[in-house]
């Protein structure tokens, strides 16, 4: 998948669609005190939603680093032409940028997350930590 921008690309958008919908995420999951009432437990919810944002996160940072160090590898090799060393090095920048979105997506995620779900549920440290664990 490294080698394909293009569809490296795309399953990261398709990875980031419950960060992009992370607000009616949270309002179809988390809900109103009236529905509280009636039997649903916020807690768990948010433990729920937290635990797959933080997993997600971690996987998409797993598989940018991989990618990027596939590309270091590939660019160390002695007996690349320049046009290949040029995408290769190309192809770098676009990763790293990936993962410049990667951590906006996953704050942006992570404070909408805690705006909603502060009252029920605080995440561990680890998962706070997960958009820096580069």
């Amino acid at each position: 998948m490294c080698d394909d921008y293009l569809q490296f690309q795309n399953h990261l958008k398709d990875l980031r669609k419950m960060d992009d919908l992370i607000m009616n995420t949270l309002n179809t999951t988390v809900l109103t005190a009236t529905f509280r009432s009636q039997g649903s437990d916020a807690t768990k919810q948010c433990q729920k939603l937290g635990d797959e944002i933080a997993s997600r996160a971690t996987y998409r940072n797993e598989l940018i680093s991989a990618c990027i160090s596939r590309t270091n590898d590939s660019l160390s090799q002695n007996d690349l032409n320049e046009n290949r060393r040029k995408a290769l090095i190309f192809q770098r920048r676009q990763l790293q940028n990936e993962r410049n979105v990667e951590e906006i997506v996953y704050t942006n995620t992570e404070k909408a997350f805690y705006e909603r779900c502060r009252d029920y549920y605080t995440p561990s440290k680890n998962q706070l930590k997960v958009s820096s664990s580069k």
